[in-house]
Formats: C-alpha cells, sequence, structure tokens
C-alpha cells in the first residue's frame, strides 16, 4: 500500500510534473523496461533531467507492481479537482471484482466513462490476456475505451498501458488507444439560465436530460460525445443544457404542481426538472435529448440513448 504522507511530503518539496515524471522513470529502471520503441513514454520523459534526491525518496515508496504504480499516480490528482470532478481511487479488489463479476465476451467493447489513471482498463487487459490468451496491443485497439473529465488522466492511463505492454514485450502506439478527452461541458445546468443565454447569442439548444446516476449517460457522454465531429458540433453550434433529474439540492421555495389530476410540491431542482421532462416533453427516461429553438419550440425529433454515432450525428445535423 502506497503511504499517502510520504507522497504529500514530496509533493510539499517538488511539482506534480516532476514526481510523476520520476516515478514513472522510477520504475521502468527498476523493472530494466527499455523503452526506448515506445513512443508514448519517449515523447513523455524527453529531455527530462532526472532527480537523484527525488529518485530516492520514491524508491522508498514501495511501487512493486503496475497496480501499485496507478495508485501512485492516483494520489497525485490534485485536491481541487477530487473535490470538483469526484476523483477517487478504486482500490485493486473492487475493480477485479467487478471484472470478474461481468466476465466480459472476448469481442465485448468496455467502455469507462469516468476511467482516471486506468484502473479498470489495466484490470481489462489483464483480464482479456489471463482469460482469452489476447495479445495486450489488441485489446486496447478492440476491447477498451476510456474518457475522462480530467486529460491529464487520459494521459497517465495511456503511459500506463505502454507501461503494461511493455513488461510483455509489446509496443503501444498513440493510435491504439480509444481513450477520449475531447470533452463536451454543459454550459448551463439551469433551464431558464440556458434559454435566456441561447436567445441573447441566437443559438438553437440541445437539452439534455440525464442524472448523476445514469450509467447509459455516461456512456454517451464518452464514447458517442466525444467523436471529433460530435463535439465540434455540440461544442461550437448549440448551447448545451443537461439537467439533472436527480439533483436532490433542494429548491428555495418548494413549487406546487398539478400532474395526473393531483397536487403536490416539488421541493428538489431535480423535481423540477423531471416534471418539466414529463410535462413539456412527455418522457421520462435518461438520457434524453431534443433540439429547441432559441424560444423553446422543439426543432427536431428526440432521440435516447444510443452507441450509434452516426445515428447522433444525423439527429445534430437534421431538424424540422
Amino acid at each position: 500500500m502506497i503511504n499517502k504522507r510520504k507522497i504529500a511530503e514530496l509533493l510539499s518539496c517538488f511539482s506534480i510534473e516532476n514526481v510523476e515524471k520520476e516515478i514513472i522513470a522510477y520504475f521502468l529502471n527498476n523493472f530494466h523496461l527499455d523503452y526506448s520503441t515506445s513512443p508514448v513514454l519517449t515523447n513523455y520523459l524527453h529531455n527530462y533531467s532526472f532527480n537523484n534526491e527525488l529518485n530516492l525518496q520514491i524508491s522508498a515508496l514501495g511501487i512493486d507492481s503496475i497496480k501499485t504504480l496507478e495508485h501512485c499516480l492516483e494520489m497525485l490528482i490534485p485536491d481541487n479537482d477530487r473535490k470538483l470532478n469526484g476523483a477517487f481511487f478504486t482500490p485493486t479488489y473492487i475493480v477485479d471484482y467487478i471484472i470478474d463479476e461481468i466476465k466480459p465476451k472476448e469481442n465485448d467493447r468496455n467502455i469507462d466513462p469516468s476511467s482516471g489513471c486506468g484502473a479498470f482498463l489495466i484490470g481489462l487487459v489483464e483480464y482479456y490476456y489471463k482469460r482469452y490468451n489476447k495479445s495486450i496491443r489488441k485489446t486496447v485497439k478492440e476491447n477498451i475505451f476510456g474518457a475522462d473529465i480530467l486529460p491529464y488522466n487520459i494521459e497517465r492511463a495511456k503511459r500506463l498501458l505502454s507501461i503494461y505492454a511493455l513488461q510483455h514485450g509489446e509496443i503501444l502506439e498513440e493510435t491504439d488507444f480509444n481513450l477520449y478527452k475531447n470533452e463536451v461541458h454543459a454550459q448551463f445546468t439551469d433551464f431558464e439560465q440556458g434559454m435566456e443565454f441561447a436567445r441573447n447569442e441566437n443559438k438553437k439548444v440541445l437539452l439534455n436530460f440525464t442524472g448523476y446516476g445514469c450509467v447509459n449517460c455516461r456512456k454517451m457522454e464518452a464514447s458517442v460525445w466525444t467523436q471529433p465531429e460530435i463535439s465540434r458540433l455540440m461544442n461550437n453550434d448549440f448551447v448545451l443544457i443537461s439537467l439533472f433529474v436527480d439533483d436532490k439540492t433542494g429548491l428555495p421555495e418548494p413549487i406546487e404542481i398539478t400532474e395526473n389530476g393531483r397536487t403536490r410540491l416539488l421541493k428538489t431542482v431535480g423535481d423540477k426538472w423531471s416534471f418539466l421532462q414529463r410535462h413539456k416533453f412527455k418522457n421520462n427516461s435518461q438520457p434524453f435529448y431534443i433540439i429547441l429553438d432559441n424560444n423553446g419550440n422543439a426543432v427536431s425529433r428526440s432521440i435516447g440513448y444510443t452507441q450509434d454515432v452516426e445515428e447522433f450525428l444525423h439527429f445534430l445535423t437534421v431538424t424540422q
């Protein structure tokens, strides 16, 4: 187990960037891994001046496997990112348990929409290697997909997978990875504010009913939203409003509504958005997407969960 206190002490004296590079370099040297033909690793360590004092302290951390290396890198996430983006370390036993329960098939495509430094990705590569005798490179290209809100996590995941491949005598190219950081972020999480902005900017609205606990929402955000043409359209051509129907934040004042002949109170932000979806769009599933003009009128058909990139692209580009 990596000692958090020792990591904190390192970060009080050295930058995160230098600590990370020294940790990677230490691991490569300690395991006698020749990375000279690995484009991901050579580009990363190019022109880095190694620090003997830092290296000596890192040697005391007990980094003895790819998984402890991954754990160590997870500790290098700034506190602010942990608070704002919910970045947390997933223990190895949890990764192993979930993969064992799912038991992915040989040709399955496995998506981790919040991949962090790659704990699940490494676990999946190890699983495919042991269960199907599948090469690391082939698994990376065919079976694992990931995205993360923090771009540096995607780069760390690439480095870790490249190191794991080196340990098995393989080289990964930059083009082998299905790891995405073409992030699309909602400009608004409030309907009225988003609509006002759209009117001022004279832009159409892409309305997204979603949920913090919506697994299919995260899958689409990871594998569909991140496709270059789709992310370009969503970022440039629309005002994206994401309404979380499970947001437990209390409303300043409850809102009284009548639905199906019954009067009741909407008490949370999620209650409000869930009612808006049911009342205005006659739907109660997530994800749910529809394009509106800046007066709030629908100018497209609605669409729900899909992994078909072309279908979602058609939805974005064809309006009524």
